[in-house]
């Protein structure tokens, strides 16, 4: 799976406004929505995909380990919120450097079969979980999220966020004191390989971008501020 997005930022005083304006854009109303997300650094590659590959050349460099983020679907409450679906893992790799007018990198995603894989410390470090409560709009393929990221107060062990309820509203704080809210936009596809359907993302991201220009500023953030390769772990 690939993904090519686009993304801005606007003040709180803004967010009405722009989701009144993202309405009568996409022609639908905002969906509500509330994500829980664990993250875990990579430490060791699974068995299956060392023993697969061939003995790389002196010199060769390693084989990357990434970031897996751990996101379900919850309803954050002030009292003891509950989740409402199951853990799905995504790994995002490194943004494509050729491209300058948006961010393209390639995705993997699939259900999370047992969770405990994630609590074993000699295969994946935890670092860390966040909440993301923000609207959703979708129009033909693209996907308009605008959410804020709330931290915990305190640090959880892997277990108890993987396998317990979530927290309640008031453990969670904005990660960003000003309030602000971040604007995502993004057109997925099966396979960019394909001409065809690369262009046709491509064309419908920034036909998007123009349609909101003025009221929304999309940009393409510093490609490497979207790196979730692990170091030094």
């Amino acid at each position: 799976m690939h993904e090519i997005l686009l993304y801005s930022q606007i003040a709180p005083t803004r967010h009405n406004q722009v989701l009144n304006v993202l309405a009568g854009v996409t022609g639908s109303q905002p969906f509500a929505y509330q994500d829980q997300t664990a993250l875990f650094a990579q430490l060791r590659l699974p068995e299956t995909t060392v023993s697969s590959k061939k003995k790389p050349a002196p010199g060769a460099p390693r084989p990357e380990r990434w970031v897996h983020k751990l996101t379900r679907p919850v309803q954050v409450t002030a009292d003891p919120s509950e989740s409402v679906g199951s853990w799905r893992v995504r790994v995002d790799q490194i943004p494509d450097p050729s491209i300058k007018d948006h961010t393209a990198r390639e995705v993997t995603e699939s259900e999370v079969q047992d969770v405990k894989t994630f609590e074993d410390p000699q295969m994946y470090q935890f670092l860390g979980q966040q909440y993301s409560l923000g609207h959703r709009f979708v129009t033909g393929n693209v996907i308009v999220r605008i959410f804020r990221v709330l931290l915990t107060q305190q640090q959880l062990p892997a277990d108890k966020v993987l396998e317990g309820p979530p927290l309640a509203l008031s453990e969670l704080q904005l990660f960003d004191p000003s309030n602000t809210y971040t604007v995502e936009v993004s057109v997925r596809m099966e396979d960019r390989k394909n001409t065809k359907i690369a262009t046709q993302a491509h064309a419908e991201l920034l036909n998007f971008q123009r349609n909101v220009d003025g009221v929304i500023d999309l940009r393409v953030p510093q490609r490497l501020a979207l790196d979730t390769r692990v170091k030094n772990a």
